[in-house]
C-alpha cells in the first residue's frame, strides 16, 4: 500500500518532504500560533491516515516504544469512565490527542530522519528567538514611551498569545540545549563556529536570566557546567568557570529585581513565608511560588490518601483540588485562583492515581536506562532530565504547548536514533 502512494499520488507521495514540512509547521506555530499548530496536528495525522507505510508488529523495536508512550494517552481514556464532570473528562481527551498522535506516526512509520530531527529543532530555535526577541522589544517600546520597567524582567517579559511565562522559559532553555549541544559537535569535529548560533545562545541565556524562573535557571547552570566540562580539561579551566557562573549568577541576582525576590523567598522558610493550612490566613498579601506550591502539594496529599489507586478521575482534578483548597481554608487558591497542582508527578497521581504515576516516570526512566550509553544519543538524554526536572515544579502535560512540546520532540529525538534498534 506504501509504495502504491508513493508511485500514484505525485509529491503527496514524498513522505520525507511532507513529513519535514508538517513537522517544521508544528514547531514554528507552537511558538506563536497556537490556532494553526492544533491544524497542522491533524493534517499530519490524516496525512499519515491516508499516504503512510505502516509497519507495527510487538517484534519491531520500535513498537514496544510506541506502545509505552501512547500508554499517557489510555491513562487519561481509562480515567474519563470514572469522571463525574464528563465534559471536562472530552476536553482533557482532546488537548492530550498528541500523546496518542506522535508515537503512533513516528514509531509506525520511517519518516523520523535525521534531516527532519535538524530542521524541526533549528525552525523552533529560530522561532524561540523570535518570540523572545519580539518580547523584549515590546517592554522596551513600553519602557521609552510610558516609562514602566516592570516588562524587562520577570514574567512580565513574556508578551505572547496563549504562552504562560515559564512555558517560554522551558522553550528558550531547550532552544539553548540544542545550541550547546551543536557547538559541542562542531568543537569535537574542528569545525568553525558559527557567528548567528552563537548570538543566539547568548540573547536567550540573558533572556533566560532576566525571565527569571528558578528551575530553568538552575538546569541551565548545570547544562553550561556539564558541556563546559566536557570541552575544557585543564583544573585552571575548569575553576574559571565557576568563577565566572558564580559571577554572572551574583550580578544578576543584584541586577534583576523578580530573580533577587524570588531567590530570597526561596531560602526564607519563616513563619511570615508560609501559608497556614486549616486557618483563614492566606489571603491579603501575594505568595512567592514556592510558598504556594507548598502548600498546593499539602492539599493535594489530602487527595491522594483517599484516591491513591486510581485517582480521580480524568475530569475531576481540579475539582477536586479546588475543594481540598476549600477543605483546608486555603482560601486564596480555592476562591480567587484555580491552581493546578504545579508539579507533574502529583497531577498525574491525582488523576489517575499510582498507576498514572507509574506511567509518567516509565515514559522518563526507560528510554533513559536504555539509551543513556549512546553518544548519539546525548540531546535527547538532555531532553529528558530537562523535562523530568521541570515536571517537579511545573504541572506542563496540561497545557496544549506543553503536551505538544513534549510528544513531538521526544517522539523525533528517540525514534531518529540507531541506537533503538538493539
Amino acid at each position: 500500500m506504501g509504495l502504491q502512494n508513493k508511485q500514484g499520488f505525485g509529491w503527496l507521495g514524498n513522505e520525507e518532504l511532507i513529513y519535514s514540512m508538517l513537522g517544521s509547521g508544528i514547531v514554528a506555530s507552537l511558538i506563536f500560533w497556537p490556532l494553526l499548530n492544533s491544524m497542522i496536528c491533524i493534517g499530519m495525522a490524516g496525512y499519515w491516515l491516508a499516504f503512510s507505510k505502516k509497519k507495527f508488529s510487538y517484534s519491531f523495536y520500535k513498537s514496544k516504544w510506541v506502545v509505552l508512550f501512547i500508554s499517557l494517552y489510555l491513562a487519561a481514556v481509562t480515567g474519563m469512565f470514572y469522571s463525574e464532570d464528563r465534559s471536562e473528562a472530552f476536553f482533557r481527551l482532546q488537548q492530550k490527542i498528541p500523546f496518542l498522535l506522535f508515537p503512533l506516526v513516528f514509531g509506525t512509520a520511517d519518516v523520523a530522519t535525521p534531516v527532519l530531527v535538524r530542521r524541526s529543532l533549528t525552525i523552533f530555535t529560530w522561532s524561540t528567538f523570535l518570540g523572545c526577541l519580539y518580547c523584549l522589544l515590546y517592554a522596551t517600546y513600553i519602557y521609552f514611551t510610558k516609562g514602566s520597567s516592570v516588562g524587562l524582567y520577570g514574567y512580565g517579559l513574556v508578551v505572547l498569545k496563549d504562552m504562560p511565562p515559564f512555558m517560554l522559559g522551558l522553550f528558550c532553555l531547550f532552544s539553548i540545549l540544542f545550541l550547546m549541544d551543536s557547538f559541542y559537535e562542531d568543537r569535537q569535529k574542528g569545525s568553525p563556529i558559527h557567528i548567528v548560533n552563537l548570538s543566539m545562545l547568548i540573547f536567550l541565556s540573558l533572556f533566560l536570566l532576566l525571565l527569571s524562573n528558578r528551575s530553568m535557571l538552575i538546569f541551565f547552570i548545570g547544562t553550561v557546567m556539564y558541556y563546559c566540562f566536557r570541552l575544557i580539561r585543564s583544573i585552571r579551566g575548569r575553576a574559571l568557570l565557576l568563577t565566572s557562573l558564580i559571577a554572572i549568577f551574583t550580578a544578576a541576582l543584584f541586577l534583576n529585581p523578580s530573580l533577587h525576590r524570588q531567590w530570597n523567598e526561596m531560602f526564607d522558610f519563616s513563619d511570615k513565608n508560609t501559608i497556614t493550612l486549616d486557618a483563614d490566613e492566606s489571603l491579603g498579601r501575594s505568595w512567592g511560588g514556592k510558598t504556594l506550591r507548598v502548600a498546593i502539594w499539602k492539599c493535594s496529599m489530602d487527595i491522594i490518601k483517599s484516591n491513591w489507586l486510581t485517582g480521580v478521575g480524568t475530569g475531576d482534578t481540579q475539582s477536586a483540588l479546588q475543594q481540598a483548597y476549600e477543605n483546608r481554608k486555603f482560601y486564596f487558591a480555592s476562591r480567587h485562583n484555580r491552581y493546578n497542582a504545579h508539579n507533574q508527578y502529583i497531577q498525574e497521581t491525582l488523576a489517575h492515581g499510582i498507576i498514572g504515576l507509574f506511567i509518567l516516570t516509565s515514559c522518563i526512566c526507560f528510554p533513559l536506562v536504555k539509551l543513556y550509553s549512546d553518544k548519539e544519543n546525548r540531546l535527547y538524554t538532555l531532553f529528558l532530565c530537562c523535562f523530568a526536572f521541570i515536571c517537579i515544579t511545573e504541572s506542563l502535560l496540561e497545557l496544549n504547548k506543553g503536551i505538544i512540546w513534549y510528544s513531538y520532540f521526544n517522539c523525533i529525538l528517540l525514534f531518529k536514533n540507531p541506537g533503538t534498534k538493539k
